[in-house]
């Protein structure tokens, strides 16, 4: 007797995550994405009806290798602490995230996939831009909730604190700027936190 309609076997999900994996793996190797679903395909050791059976399409496999990475991120949201120490710490573990860990090659991956598609675009935003601000963002709701910083709109302000170190990691890391015009990132981010709560502080 065959498996009722729309029922997934026991390990459905299982190689569907594995496979989603080994596409991030590829992503992540390649620093943006092989061109076709045959390229991925190859990546992941499988044939493409096997892909197009778990992920649809190309953007459904990038969907969830996005998810996938963005999975691996874990950033504090420190509530317990003053407000300059809690943005100091998610701030640095990031830049920590960005240099021992994969988010360098997930940006650089998600900027390549998004920049210009208005169908990958969001879906980077969904997937890998919204999970990257959500400590921050959820480190201020605390704070704010608390009383220590004044109440603000927590998307803008967390896009606010989190940009100037991206472009900070992506001018110093990704385009060689590291050998040509180092900063002292640590102060950077002390400089950019106090600037912040100079204005924000309850």
């Amino acid at each position: 007797m065959g498996r009722p309609t729309g029922k997934r076997n026991a390990g459905y999900f299982a190689r569907r995550r594995a496979l989603a994996m080994a596409a991030l793996e590829a992503l992540l190797n390649d620093d943006g994405a092989p061109a076709t679903l045959k390229d991925l395909a190859a990546a992941a050791g499988v044939s493409v009806p096997t892909l197009k059976h778990y992920f649809g399409d190309r953007d459904g496999l990038l969907r969830a290798a996005l998810a996938a990475g963005a999975g691996t991120l874990s950033l504090p949201r420190p509530l317990d602490v003053p407000p300059d120490v809690a943005l100091r710490t998610v701030l640095t573990a990031t830049t920590t995230a960005w240099r021992e860990g994969t988010l360098r090659a997930l940006v650089a991956s998600g900027l390549s996939l998004g920049i210009g598609s208005p169908t990958r675009g969001p879906m980077v935003i969904e997937q890998l831009w919204s999970p990257l601000l959500a400590p921050v963002e959820d480190t201020l709701r605390g704070h704010i909730g608390q009383g220590t910083l004044r109440p603000m709109p927590t998307h803008e302000a967390a896009l606010s604190l989190m940009s100037p170190v991206l472009m900070a990691l992506i001018e110093q890391d990704l385009l060689g700027g590291r050998g040509r015009r180092p900063i002292d990132l640590d102060a950077f981010i002390d400089h950019h936190v106090h600037t912040f709560l100079d204005q924000n502080r309850a």
